[in-house]
């Protein structure tokens, strides 16, 4: 009898592991993994909706993909440099790196992180016209569903920024006769 007793146990403790491989395991939805996804969703919808704005130069599509505090900021060659723009001057010049009326967004990576609103982006964009990928790195600050603001680790385009590394001009006088006409 006690042979038996000896018996099962050790049987049970060989036969366990198969047994339990064909088990399903479903992880449990937690509400940090519910808001990383709720924040992955509005910043691929914003994104794609501030790219197609820029890329038409569309001052309705870019205020449904941004706040009207918006703040667009790109890194530029000295340390510390930032080129900004608001959500006046968006319409213009967005400074995303797009072919005007024919870039697309083909792919997009995103990393929350700790901040249940802040998102590091990496985005391929491409123009209709060349067909070139132009891979860009953003951190993208979210409120609700529209961007407060994006720093763009990418260099600004060409347009934007003079060799001094100064805003252009041209930026300046439209963005100033936009607001002195009031057609923000």
């Amino acid at each position: 009898m006690k042979t038996v007793n000896l018996l099962i146990p050790l049987v049970a403790s060989l036969v366990a592991p198969w047994v339990q491989a064909d088990a399903i395991v479903k992880t449990p939805r937690t509400a940090a993994s519910a808001t990383a996804g709720q924040l992955s969703t509005n910043v691929q919808h914003a994104l794609a909706r501030f790219i197609a704005g820029c890329s038409a130069h569309d001052a309705q599509i870019l205020d449904s993909a941004t706040t009207e505090d918006v703040r667009i900021e790109y890194s530029l060659d000295a340390p510390g440099r930032y080129l900004t723009l608001d959500a006046i001057s968006l319409a213009d010049d967005c400074g995303i790196d797009v072919a005007s009326g024919g870039s697309s967004l083909r792919a997009m990576w995103i990393y929350p992180t700790n901040d249940q609103s802040v998102a590091f982006v990496q985005f391929d964009v491409t123009s209709d016209s060349s067909g070139a990928l132009k891979r860009q790195l953003a951190l993208v600050e979210m409120r609700g569903e529209k961007i407060a603001r994006l720093l763009s680790f990418s260099p600004p385009s060409n347009a934007l920024v003079t060799v001094t590394g100064a805003a252009s001009p041209s930026l300046t006088r439209r963005a100033a006769a936009r607001q002195a006409t009031g057609s923000e």
